[in-house]
């Protein structure tokens, strides 16, 4: 014989069974809104990091490429490839020598400081190409002040204007080389956003 309490008991285990599937599904969507909101964090974080060395290293080379660019320019000028001018007396000439001395001294010493300054934020590959211009820059800045201000030498003059040519094809490979670094940081960049729009949807 069934007692009035369990009667009761039996109607309410419909009632009772609803509201623990109810409690248990709202526990379920929270728990994994929570876990969403985390990895969409995390991914959003991630992004973050991504971006801002991007956007660091990009104006680092940026800064570097335009005070590398100049001193390049500069010292080919020194001893320059094909024709060149020169004015024709010798008062002019030696004014217009130092004058390019002045010149390619001032854009170097901004070039050293500026790479010096970024070592320990470059890729030591990308270090390396720089500090290999710079050395055959100051080479070709030394000699041309003992040749063509001082007028003291004159045995290394040919190996200087080869040594042009040479820091022309340096200036190129390490040019290519940072596009190469640019765009897989690009790319890296690229790849985090995709991973927060997949994990987001």
């Amino acid at each position: 014989m069934v007692t009035w309490w369990q009667s009761l008991l039996i109607s309410m285990a419909p009632a009772a069974i609803a509201a623990f599937a109810a409690w248990y599904v709202a526990y379920c969507q929270i728990r994994n809104t929570k876990r969403e909101l985390q990895v969409k964090y995390e991914n959003e974080n991630r992004l973050h990091i991504s971006k801002m060395r991007f956007d660091t290293e990009f104006s680092i080379y940026k800064e570097l490429c335009e005070k590398f660019v100049t001193v390049v320019f500069d010292v080919m000028n020194l001893f320059p490839e094909g024709i060149y001018f020169e004015p024709p007396d010798e008062q002019s000439k030696q004014e217009y020598h130092l004058q390019l001395y002045k010149k390619c001294e001032s854009s170097f010493n901004e070039a050293n400081l500026a790479v010096n300054k970024y070592a320990c934020f470059i890729a030591k590959t990308i270090f390396d190409e720089f500090v290999a211009i710079k050395q055959k820059c100051v080479i070709q800045i030394n000699w041309f002040f003992q040749y063509q201000v001082r007028h003291s030498s004159d045995d290394k003059v040919t190996e200087c204007f080869l040594r042009t040519s040479e820091i022309r094809q340096d200036l190129n490979t390490m040019m290519e080389k940072l596009r190469q670094h640019i765009s897989s940081l690009n790319n890296s960049t690229g790849a985090s956003k995709e991973e927060k729009n997949k994990n987001a949807d």
